[in-house]
């Protein structure tokens, strides 16, 4: 009886023999002459599956299938490419709108600090440096479509009849082109 309490067939070795308790080609002999990683299995069962062994088939993917084959790879290669073909432009249009996110925020952020400033002070800043220099920004955002910290347009208010210089009262972004919502990133 196996161990379910049924009678079924046993594996025999190969010289004929019934594999099984008390017999002299018993598990643990078999596990002596070729090692399986299954031991605390049904040891003979199971590696002689997977050796191909005790009038069994091979498996359909055994070392010594010899890989893939060419048709195989250029259906895995085909998937792959439309897959990319689909992925890349919707991975693209994410990141142009999170830029487009963040120069929103940064827009907001100097334009707030522009008017705290000008409420702290009595007077707007002659430049977006001021701003940091009187801690009012840690430092000046990047714009994150020209990824760079210098093509930010200052918009100065009308110019007093003293002669002093006029200050900022306004910043907006140097980027060339249009956003996604169909307006210039020059006039956010």
């Amino acid at each position: 009886m196996n161990r379910k309490g049924k009678k079924g067939k046993r594996a025999k070795s190969s010289n004929g023999k019934i594999m099984g308790e008390g017999n002299a080609t018993s598990l643990n002999h078999f596990a002596s002459k070729s090692f399986c990683p299954f031991l605390p299995f049904n040891h003979f069962a199971i590696c002689a599956v997977i050796r191909g062994g005790v009038g069994s088939r091979s498996l359909p993917f055994s070392p010594s299938s010899g890989g893939f084959t060419l048709l195989e790879l250029i259906i895995v290669l085909a998937i792959i490419t439309i897959l990319l073909s689909v992925g890349i432009p919707a991975y693209q249009a994410i990141v142009y709108r999170a830029r487009e996110s963040v120069l929103k925020q940064n827009l907001y952020l100097m334009r707030r600090q522009i008017e705290t400033f000008a409420a702290d002070q009595g007077r707007y800043p002659q430049s977006l440096q001021e701003l940091v220099d009187r801690d009012y920004l840690r430092e000046i955002p990047l714009d994150p479509i020209t990824d760079s910290r210098e093509t930010w347009q200052e918009v100065r208010e009308e110019g007093d009849a003293l002669g002093e210089q006029p200050g900022i009262v306004d910043v907006k972004s140097g980027a060339e082109g249009e956003s996604t919502e169909g307006t210039p990133y020059n006039e956010w």
